[in-house]
């Protein structure tokens, strides 16, 4: 409690004590000294206890009746005087009561707007907002406020950021007040055109001016034309206005404008958490301008809206039309080897999107095509794995068509999500491996494929036995290719025969092919002696009791 207070209490105290003693004496002196129904002229008040008639001799005036005769003595002018001295006792105490415990208990709030110049500017405001602002603890219930109030508080907010003279602290309160009122506010041009007014060399304009955008979400009951008339007459920054609605809600009204207003100007990537509270409907309308804004762009305008979808991308909803047309056309760019680098890997096809892009799984992982892309098209099949992302189901489906049509990088890339993940439909997968073996042209990719139909590991350990994963037609298929593959250069053959000596049941053409490799001597060193070994194993298979020291008959027996 403060000098000024207490000193203000006990003055109120004196002078309402002083006042109610002048204020009682000049209106009940007679009935104190016992004069009270005494016979006396009341114009002059002379003794009239002794005379007959209403007339008074002194002066001449006749009474209306026998009792106005009787009537007590009042002092007017004092009871004027003590009545002033009591209510300036009586404002003293008010005023050192509202100071503690808070004008809003001792005055309404339309009052207290118009007693600003008496209680001070920043304290009427402090009392409307108080619940608003972040130093304040009960709220205020917009709904409840009278227009007597709105209209007196929007007055004197608006005075408060015109006034050059203000301090920092009240126009601080005056924009918690108008913020507070934002969706009942009169005259939204007046509001803007205070904030602008902030000269840059007050201390509240790095407060209030750089944060003007966060008064203006009331604009959004207002026509789009004109908002974006306001905007430019007060030199605000139209992306930070869009940022705003955002962040005030998003609805399917104002989302178009929301859009427009934050491609303005090239903003950083920024998540919005307020749109989980969106409407679908909201989402919806939003990605469609932004499709709209897109493909009516140029690069640079390509790239703003792909710098305000990624980073809110867990608000994308699987399967959205608008969503998968801008990612068809950056995939489509990509596969041109354009975009990727020149956007500094900016782009929706990212795992902030995987949900959204996960009805569209076989298109992304023709990616693992591109060098450039292929870590990030791996990550988001591999990380892409939370609730209502890319499922076992749709990763296994996309990574066959990489397995089919892709290239050996790709197929290699495939199989390594397949690995990581664990949950892929490895029948499906095995299956795809068998139909890509005749079009690999890399010793490795070979090698990868055919251990994921033998289910080894890559160090060559048996995960589940030499079994394939495959029924007996596929397994004739995957020989079959691996025969033909015989006569590819390079290491291809080397390591068709290789598997063709692990295929469990190798048909009488299978190990003919073997044979006729080992001998042609025009085949390289490491084709003739991997068709040896394969020879061995199906031999030592054949017959468990035979010396492994044995010499190989590589003639075909009679």
């Amino acid at each position: 409690m403060t000098f000024t207070v207490v000193t203000l209490w006990l003055s109120g105290m004196l002078l309402g004590g002083i006042g109610s003693f002048v204020l009682a004496w000049a209106l009940f002196a007679d009935r104190f000294r016992g004069e009270h129904g005494r016979r006396r002229c009341r114009r002059c008040w002379y003794e009239m206890a002794g005379v007959a008639g209403l007339q008074c001799p002194e002066c001449g005036h006749t009474g209306r009746d026998e009792r106005q005769l009787h009537t007590s003595r009042r002092h007017w002018r004092q009871a004027a005087a003590g009545s002033l001295v009591l209510l300036l006792g009586v404002g003293c105490g008010w005023y050192a009561t509202g100071s503690v415990i808070g004008w809003r208990s001792v005055a309404p709030l339309g009052v207290i707007v118009r007693l600003s110049p008496i209680i001070g500017r920043e304290a009427s405001l402090r009392a409307i907002a108080q619940g608003f602002g972040p130093t304040n603890q009960v709220a205020t219930p917009i709904e409840a406020a009278s227009e007597w109030l709105l209209v007196g508080a929007e007055e004197l907010a608006v005075s408060v950021l015109h006034d050059k003279k203000s301090s920092l602290d009240e126009i601080i309160a005056a924009r918690d007040v108008l913020q507070w009122m934002r969706t009942r506010v009169k005259d939204p041009f007046a509001v803007l055109a205070a904030f602008s007014s902030i000269p840059p060399s007050h201390p509240a304009f790095q407060v209030i001016g750089d944060e003007s955008h966060r008064q203006v979400a009331y604009l959004t009951k207002l026509d789009e034309n004109l908002l974006w008339l306001m905007m430019r007459s007060v030199a605000l920054e139209p992306e930070h206005v869009g940022a705003q609605l955002i962040q005030d809600g998003l609805k399917p009204e104002n989302a178009p404008l929301a859009v427009d207003l934050v491609l303005w100007k090239p903003v950083p990537g920024v998540t919005w958490p307020e749109l989980a509270r969106a409407t679908p409907d909201a989402i919806a309308v939003f990605l469609r301008r932004c499709r709209e804004r897109y493909f009516s762009g140029d690069d640079e305008m390509k790239h703003r809206v792909t710098r305000i979808v990624f980073p809110n991308g867990r608000f994308v909803p699987p399967g959205n039309a608008d969503f998968e047309a801008m990612a068809r056309h950056q995939i489509a760019e990509m596969m041109q080897g354009e975009i990727f680098e020149k956007w500094n890997g900016e782009t929706l096809i990212t795992l902030q999107l995987a949900g959204a892009l996960s009805q569209m799984a076989p298109e992304v992982a023709r990616l693992l095509d591109i060098d450039a892309v292929r870590p990030r098209i791996e990550g988001i099949f591999r990380l892409g794995v939370a609730p209502k992302q890319m499922t076992p189901q749709v990763v296994s489906e996309a990574l066959v068509e990489a397995i089919c049509i892709g290239s050996d990088a790709a197929r290699l890339a495939a199989l390594r999500i397949a690995d990581r993940r664990g949950d892929c439909d490895q029948a499906m997968l095995a299956e795809a491996a068998i139909a890509a073996v005749p079009f690999v042209r890399d010793s490795i990719t070979l090698d990868a494929l055919c251990r994921r139909v033998f289910d080894l590991s890559a160090d060559g350990g048996a995960l589940l036995g030499v079994e394939p994963r495959i029924d007996p037609d596929h397994e004739y298929q995957l020989e079959d290719a691996l025969v033909r593959n015989l006569a590819a250069p390079g290491q291809i053959g080397s390591v068709s025969a290789r598997w063709l000596g692990m295929m469990p049941r190798p048909s009488d053409p299978a190990v003919e092919a073997l044979r006729a490799a080992a001998q042609n001597a025009t085949n390289s060193t490491s084709l003739r002696n991997a068709a040896r070994d394969a020879l061995l194993h199906i031999r030592d298979r054949a017959n468990p009791s035979i010396d492994p020291l044995t010499p190989l008959e590589l003639a075909a027996p009679k």
